[in-house]
């Protein structure tokens, strides 16, 4: 976990880049060995970006549509807002696609972690 960055009116606590395939669970360590579990979750068909936070056992689905745009490969942005520990805790992603071959796409995101002061 990297240190603790001040940010404006916000902490970034973790930062780091990890590969993901299509409906692939995982973890990410937060505070104080505090760990939030989500899926990744692909779909190209549609256009933009979602994110569904939440569900009955407190994992976050991360879902990215069409992580296309412009007729071209891109990087998305999208925003998790979940409530740790009574503390807001931010995720910001950054996707590209990686693979060519229709069905076989790996995702490189990259993903920065940060909590309101």
């Amino acid at each position: 976990m990297n240190a603790v960055i001040h940010c404006g009116n916000k902490f970034v606590i973790s930062s780091g880049v990890f590969e993901a395939f299509d409906r692939e669970k995982t973890t990410i360590e937060i505070l104080n060995g505090m760990k939030i579990n989500f899926l990744v979750k692909f779909d190209s068909k549609d256009k933009g970006s979602r994110i569904d936070t939440g569900d009955e056992n407190g994992e976050l689905l991360i879902e990215i549509l069409n992580p296309y745009f412009d007729g071209g490969f891109g990087p998305t942005r999208p925003m998790l807002i979940a409530s740790v520990d009574g503390k807001n805790v931010h995720l910001r992603f950054r996707v590209n696609l990686y693979g060519t071959q229709p069905g076989y796409y790996s995702y490189q995101i990259t993903y920065t972690i940060y909590v309101d002061k």
